[in-house]
């Protein structure tokens, strides 16, 4: 008896470890993709997209508003 829950114990330390090296692996494999130079590159790009769909739409106002004084002008 005493020998079959000496094997159990050992079984679960081992799957323990197992369980934190898994854990740290994922840790790091976050780490990892968030410290990546195409993650800087992606979040600018996307920030540069941000920043032309205001400047297309600022644009577009501005030529509504030049069209609404012109018609205003011209009553």
């Amino acid at each position: 008896m005493d020998g079959i829950l000496e094997g159990l114990k050992a079984k679960v330390a081992s799957a323990k470890a197992g369980v934190d090296e898994i854990q740290k692996a994922v840790g790091h494999a976050k780490n990892f993709t968030t410290d990546m130079p195409w993650h800087s590159y992606f979040s600018a790009k996307r920030d540069l997209e941000n920043l032309r769909f205001i400047r297309e739409k600022i644009a577009i106002r501005m030529i509504q508003e030049e069209i609404d004084m012109a018609i205003e002008k011209s009553k």
